[in-house]
């Protein structure tokens, strides 16, 4: 029983797998060289096997079959220590007198290829147990798997029921294994692998202590680790499917890669770093590539990966394979593969990574590099055989607008965050463009009809067989899962690959931002300043009062002074004081007055820090009549601003919308969110906390607008696996045009005209103009409940004809002209606006305020699926009547919702604690003639010595305030000021 349960037996089952189902040949102690780090007679037989005549003349030349082998084996070893294995197998090596050998042959794209698929067959794996490694003492390893002589993998193994476990092997490889021995050179091994019967763990580099381990799990519904296996251990896969003979060949041919490390303006440095595909990126790039290759162009692709999933490393593999990828017959199943990207400037990590991936040369072009560039540096580089496109979607559908007949007719188009804006006019200009018919071409242009000219432009706009889309995110919408999704048979959409954000949290890819989540309340009251008691509409009203509050310096002063306190206890020293925070506002100005109050701040307490800040355009503050900008705010130039704030120095970052996507600084460790946050904006938002690096276990979050229930409900969906639970019925076109047609406001006539002339050969603006403007006009002369609702529903028939039009062939022509029709009068139709009361804004002002600590508490989500239904469209719009009210009363409601509970009776007391500490004499005296903090300190004591008179007579109010420090600091921070300003009020002029 024993021996079944140890370690050894869980050596002798994988040996035996490899040994009987995938072909390979064992190995011994004996046939192992341990100063050249090889397999001798190995490498000898495989080329003479692959490279008989060359081997044979090499022999002949050097005179001795003895010393040619030793010359070569010596040439091998001089290219793995210098270049490494991975290196010698994919390139071979040259050698003086014989030119070149190959140490390894791949699989061929062109089956009918007979003598390349030969040499592919005559590859030798060889498993060997206890391999022992080092020329001075007798030390060994588990196992060692090896590729036509030279070692690829090494494997410690740890059978649980023994007692030890992964951790045991990863400790024992950082422990016990030299990286100094031959064999645990940087380079020498693709990887070292530390395997129990549940996990795998993988490094491509030994560095003793600070060797890194990267989980290679499969994952178990939903987060880390592997599902149980039925037939044998959680981890067999490893055995029973990565390590397969073709399966290795494939990782060292498309995705083990050695990579310059590079400086953050993109230059080499003089290190390295072996890259082995985590096991969801390797499985995710197979299984797309392999369906793709079934099935051919024309299918979508939907990739849910979680931040932290290595997207830019999966999308470089995929685009490589894509390129490269045959059909059975030997044919390309893409002509091209165009990388998009969702912003305006490609982020610099995909492109060095795409660049280092993609080796064969001349095979990848940026075209969205140089703003130069046009369509026709596309279509050059397509004539060229540039098989790997890169842009931006916003680029990708100006240069490409005019272009229609590309040479190749099959496209992968991968695209880097998915969003629900590509199932619009943006999406219509790739797919026009990609659309390919040399049928169309045929016909004379001048004998098209206007239907002719619809149903070509229906033919671009619907699925197209010539390109398949392979999308990327990690939150999807609900239009993105029925756009790139996989329909299941259920009619739900799901993705076809997916790495969940809790997986990624579990195997500490990514932290978990929801831990450490800190909410505050806001309490303040306003008072009226003016006499009179205007009536105003009270929603707009009060949004303007709470915009007032939020703005006023008082307010931001008190949240920058919680910030900065929060930042210099908690999280400065950390990352060996280099931690950094980012300031989320509510908008522009917002932004800039927390620049000023921030600064403010660290100059009063002397703290040697400096924050900057992120925004567009200029802003003009009403307070003090000065125009602000960016640029002007931090002294630089605004491109400057995501490299500077790497600076030591720099340790807040200020933003307004900037930066809140698509922004990776791991020192970001802790967020203070002043705006509101829902759905995939708070997802994104508070995910640029969550990278990792060295040192970074936790993260702080203070949230002073949102409660842990909204962050819970936008984290919720994207947590673990989403799905749709139905599509969009494009029957809803046929009901929102119906509605429209009872309005009476446009007309078949209006519709046909107007189409006519829109697609025309060459048509004319202002007559576009002059069909629809009599349209906009009979618009404004219906009732303010008609406007609203007809444009409501033609809002929503436009959205759902650009959403519906590339998911499902739609050919009614009629549903075209009234889309296009729709689109030009929307703009002519005006929205309702109401004036905005801002003159409230002067007759009122701040009496109290106080920022209260809510809770603080670790925002836990549901594990499982979530489901989420499609979007409604055509539900129409009502008139909401605004309802008028006094400012009295608004400011009433305002008051208590968001002011600190005090009933009348309290404030009575509170204003009779004020007359008593206004008439002692001794603090009076130290206001005239004593210094700020001497004054602080007497009015103290005057202050806790009257409130402790009121125990007796006013116990319950004595209660309220002694027992909550939040309420009494600010219950005596703010009699302090009522004091001082209402001296300063009283106190008489001195004569001169």
């Amino acid at each position: 029983m024993a021996k079944i349960t140890s370690e050894y037996a869980f050596e002798e089952h994988m040996e035996e797998v490899l040994l009987k189902s995938h072909g390979y040949f064992p190995a011994q102690q004996v046939d192992y060289d341990k100063a050249l780090c090889l397999r001798p007679e190995t490498v000898i037989s495989f080329i003479r096997a692959t490279q008989t005549k060359k081997w044979a003349d090499y022999c002949e030349l050097i005179g001795d079959k003895g010393q040619a082998t030793r010359n070569l084996l010596k040439r091998i070893k001089e290219v793995v220590d210098k270049e490494g294995t991975l290196h010698a197998l994919r390139k071979g090596f040259d050698i003086h007198g014989s030119g070149h050998f190959d140490l390894c042959y791949f699989e061929p794209t062109n089956p009918v290829a007979e003598e390349s698929r030969r040499l592919y067959q005559e590859n030798l794996l060889h498993v060997q147990r206890q391999v022992k490694f080092s020329e001075s003492d007798e030390k060994s390893l588990d196992m060692g798997i090896f590729l036509n002589g030279l070692p690829i993998f090494t494997i410690e193994l740890k059978n649980q029921i023994s007692g030890q476990n992964v951790g045991h092997a990863m400790k024992q490889y950082k422990n016990t294994r030299d990286p100094k021995e031959p064999l645990f050179r940087f380079k020498r091994c693709l990887a070292h692998f530390a395997v129990d019967n549940d996990l795998v763990y993988v490094a491509t580099e030994l560095a003793g202590a600070k060797t890194q381990f990267l989980p290679f799990n499969q994952g178990n519904d939903g987060g880390a680790g592997n599902p149980p296996c039925k037939i044998g251990y959680a981890t067999s896969y490893l055995w029973q499917e990565v390590w397969k003979k073709p399966r290795i060949l494939d990782l060292i041919q498309r995705f083990i890669r050695v990579m310059d490390v590079l400086d953050d303006k993109g230059k080499k440095t003089d290190k390295q770093r072996q890259i082995f595909p985590r096991f969801h990126q390797l499985t995710c790039v197979r299984e797309l590539g392999a369906d793709a290759q079934q099935h051919g162009a024309g299918r979508r692709y939907l990739n849910q990966h979680s931040a932290g999933s290595g997207k830019t490393n999966c999308i470089a593999w995929l685009a490589n394979s894509l390129a490269t990828l045959h059909t059975k017959e030997g044919q390309p199943v893409f002509s091209s593969v165009i990388v998009i990207s969702d912003r305006r400037v490609i982020d610099r990590q995909l492109q060095r990574t795409l660049t280092q991936v993609i080796e064969t040369p001349g095979m990848l072009v940026n075209i969205a590099a140089d703003d130069g560039m046009t369509s026709k540096d596309l279509k050059r580089a397509l004539e060229d055989g540039k098989r790997i496109i890169v842009t931006t979607l916003q680029k990708f559908g100006v240069i490409m607008d005019s272009m229609g007949d590309l040479p190749g007719e099959r496209f992968a188009v991968i695209v880097d965050e998915a969003h629900s804006s590509q199932a619009g006019q943006s999406a219509q200009a790739v797919q026009k463009v990609l659309s390919y018919s040399s049928e169309d071409e045929q016909k004379d242009e001048e004998e098209k009809t206007t239907e002719d000219r619809i149903l070509e432009e229906l033919k671009t706009r619907g699925p197209q067989k010539n390109v398949s889309y392979f999308a990327f995110t990690a939150t999807p919408k609900p239009e993105t899962l029925q756009q790139f999704g996989t329909k299941h048979k259920d009619g739900t959409f799901k993705p076809f690959s997916l790495y969940t954000m809790r997986q990624a949290i579990e195997e500490k890819f990514i932290l978990d931002v929801l831990k450490n989540y800190t909410t505050y309340d806001q309490y303040w009251a306003l008072l009226k300043k003016v006499k009179d008691d205007p009536e105003f509409e009270e929603v707009k009203a009060k949004s303007l009062l709470k915009q007032f509050v939020s703005r006023h310096e008082r307010t931001i002063a008190k949240k920058v002074a919680i910030i900065v306190a929060h930042f210099q206890a908690s999280v400065s020293d950390k990352l060996g004081g280099k931690a950094k925070a980012m300031i989320v506002t509510s908008s522009r100005l917002h932004a800039v007055r927390y620049k000023l109050a921030v600064d403010a701040c660290l100059k009063k307490k002397g703290i040697p820090f400096k924050a900057l800040v992120a925004f567009t355009d200029v802003v003009k503050d009403s307070k003090d009549g000065k125009e602000y900008t960016e640029a002007n705010m931090n002294g630089f130039p605004e491109a400057a601003t995501a490299d500077r704030f790497e600076a030591d120095e720099y340790r807040f970052l200020i933003v307004a919308s900037k930066f809140q996507t698509g922004f990776d600084q791991p020192k970001l460790l802790a967020m203070y969110v002043d705006k509101k946050l829902s759905g995939v904006a708070c997802v994104q938002t508070l995910s640029r906390l969550n990278r990792t690096m060295v040192g970074k276990e936790e993260t702080f979050v203070l949230d002073f607008e949102n409660t842990a229930e909204d962050i819970e409900k936008g984290f919720q969906p994207f947590y673990d696996r989403i799905t749709l639970s139905k599509e969009t019925d494009p029957n809803q076109l046929y009901n929102i045009r119906t509605d429209l047609d009872k309005f009476g406001i446009h007309t078949e006539a209006d519709l046909k005209a107007f189409a006519d002339q829109w697609f025309a050969p060459k048509p004319k603006i202002e007559k576009l103009h002059a069909l629809t403007d009599p349209v906009a006009e009979k618009w404004k002369k219906e009732g303010e409940e008609e406007q609203v609702d007809y444009k409501s529903k033609a809002r929503d028939f436009v959205k759902l004809y650009a959403f519906m039009s590339h998911l499902v062939p739609l050919k009614d022509t009629g549903l075209a002209k009234l889309d296009v029709f729709l689109r030009f009068l929307l703009p002519k139709l005006p929205a309702k606006k109401g004036e905005t009361p801002l003159e409230v804004l002067g007759m009122v002002d701040m009496e109290k305020l106080a920022v209260r600590k809510k809770d603080k508490k670790d925002i836990g989500l549901k594990r499982g699926e979530e489901k989420v239904d499609p979007l409604n469209y055509g539900g129409g719009a009502t008139l909401s009547e605004e309802e008028r009210e006094q400012l009295s009363k608004i400011i009433e409601d305002l008051n208590t919702r968001f002011n600190t509970s005090f009933t009348e009776d309290e404030i009575m007391v509170i204003k009779q604690l004020e007359k008593k500490i206004g008439e002692d004499e001794a603090l009076q005296q130290q206001l005239k003639n004593g210094s700020p903090h001497a004054v602080a300190a007497t009015f103290e004591q005057v202050a806790k010595d009257a409130f402790e008179d009121l125990v007796n007579d006013n116990f319950k109010f004595y209660k309220k305030v002694s027992e909550d420090d939040e309420v009494s600091k600010e219950f005596f921070a703010r009699l302090f000021e009522w004091y001082v300003e209402g001296r300063k009020k009283t106190t008489p002029k001195k004569e001169k």
